[in-house]
C-alpha cells in the first residue's frame, strides 16, 4: 500500500473546518476513488494548533491517479485556504496492511444496489466466472454470472417487489466482505421452498434478516455464502 501523512496548521478557529473537509471527502469523493483504503485525522496532543492527516491507497499508481485529479485539486484549494501554509508531506509505501477495504464495500453495495433495481446484467458484470453463490440455508450452490441471474429471478418470482435493507457492510483487508441485511418483499408469486416445492403466493409481507459473506478480487464478487433463517422466513410466509 501507498499513500502520505502531512502535517497542517489550520489558521485560528478554522480546525474545525478542515476536519469537515476531510469527513465531506471521506462520504462522497472516497466512494468514487479506486484504490481508497483508509484515511484520518489527527488533532494531536501536544501540538493542539496543528492536525495530522493519513491517506492510505492500493498503491502507488492509485494514489498518484486521485492526486492528479481536476477534481482533488480543487479540493486541495478549498483546503489551503484554511491553512496558514502548505501542509507538510511524506509520501511513502506502507510495509504493514491495515483493515478494511473501500473498494470491496463500495462493489458490494453496488451488486446490492443492482438487485434492488431488479438490474439482473448490471448485478451479473460483478460476478466472476468461477464465482461460488451458496445458499446455506437451503444447500444449493449456483456459479458465475449466469448462476446469479438464476439465483435473483428465484427470488424475484416470489417477491417481484423484493428489496434489501442493508444494516451493515464491512470489508478486511483481504477482500471479505461481510453484509447483514434485511430481505423485504410480498409474497406476491411462486416462490421455491425446500426441497424445490414450490410455494404459492400468500400475499403476505415479509422482512427477514441475511447475512452475506463475500469475497472480491480484481473488482469483481469471487464467491458468496448467504445465511438465513428459512424457518423464521417460512414462518412469516405462514406455511410451518
Amino acid at each position: 500500500m501507498y499513500g502520505s501523512i502531512f502535517r497542517m496548521r489550520p489558521k485560528a478557529g478554522r480546525a474545525s473546518e478542515v476536519a469537515a473537509l476531510f469527513q465531506e471527502w471521506g462520504d462522497t469523493r472516497a466512494r468514487q476513488v479506486s484504490g481508497v483504503r483508509a484515511g484520518y485525522i489527527l488533532a494531536p496532543t501536544n501540538h493542539p494548533d496543528e492536525l495530522v492527516g493519513v491517506a492510505v491507497f492500493k498503491n502507488r499508481a492509485t494514489y498518484e491517479a486521485n492526486a492528479n485529479t481536476p477534481e482533488q485539486h480543487q479540493w486541495y484549494l478549498r483546503i489551503r485556504e484554511l491553512l496558514e501554509a502548505d501542509p507538510e508531506w511524506e509520501d511513502g509505501e506502507y510495509p504493514v496492511a491495515g483493515t478494511g477495504n473501500p473498494d470491496a464495500v463500495r462493489l458490494v453495495a453496488a451488486n446490492f444496489a443492482a438487485f434492488d433495481a431488479h438490474d439482473l446484467d448490471t448485478g451479473a458484470r460483478m460476478i466472476a466466472a468461477d464465482a461460488q453463490l451458496y445458499d446455506v440455508a437451503q444447500g444449493t450452490t449456483l456459479i458465475g454470472p449466469d448462476g446469479l441471474r438464476q439465483y435473483w429471478q428465484g427470488w424475484y418470482s416470489g417477491f417481484p417487489d423484493g428489496r434489501t435493507e442493508i444494516l451493515t457492510n464491512a470489508a478486511t483487508a483481504d477482500g471479505t466482505v461481510v453484509t447483514e441485511f434485511f430481505g423485504k418483499g410480498t409474497h406476491d408469486g411462486p416462490l421455491a421452498g425446500p426441497g424445490g416445492k414450490i410455494i404459492p403466493p400468500t400475499g403476505r409481507l415479509v422482512s427477514t434478516r441475511f447475512c452475506q459473506v463475500a469475497t472480491v478480487r480484481d473488482n469483481l464478487i469471487t464467491g458468496a455464502r448467504i445465511y438465513y433463517d428459512l424457518i423464521t422466513l417460512l414462518a412469516q410466509l405462514g406455511v410451518m
